[in-house]
């Protein structure tokens, strides 16, 4: 079975791209800082993210709303992007991709064994040697 490692880095540069886009769309912004949101609606504190992994290993990550996502293939992980701080966007990836990974493992042989630092995830069914 074929197994892929976690791109960590290339997905937490992505979700900062997504941050500083989705900050831009914010009705909050003085002096090109977003704001903590005074009319109490979250969807303006915060972004939805989702990582996509595809049968061969590549990622997609998507943003938004959930339903406007035509291609549900795949394994996926969810999560949220605050736009009124900053995070830590190396954890956010690897989380993401451990519920990728979780998922990768209940669809069988249609998915490789997802990886993270070289062994596969807690509940990942690697090979018996």
């Amino acid at each position: 079975m074929k197994t892929v490692k976690c791109p960590v880095r290339e997905i937490a540069s992505v979700l900062r791209g997504c941050r500083d886009y989705a900050r831009t769309l914010s009705p909050h912004k003085r002096g090109g800082k977003v704001m903590p949101c005074t009319c109490h609606d979250s969807e303006h504190e915060y972004a939805d993210v989702r990582l996509q992994v595809h049968a061969d290993g590549r990622f997609s990550v998507h943003t938004g709303s959930s339903d406007y996502d035509q291609d549900h293939r795949g394994a996926w992980g969810s999560g949220s992007i605050p736009l009124t701080a900053d995070f830590d966007s190396m954890a956010l990836a690897k989380k993401l991709w451990n519920e990728a990974a979780d998922m990768a493992v209940d669809m069988g042989d249609d998915m490789p064994i997802l990886m993270y630092a070289g062994r596969a995830g807690s509940n990942a069914l690697a090979p018996k040697a």
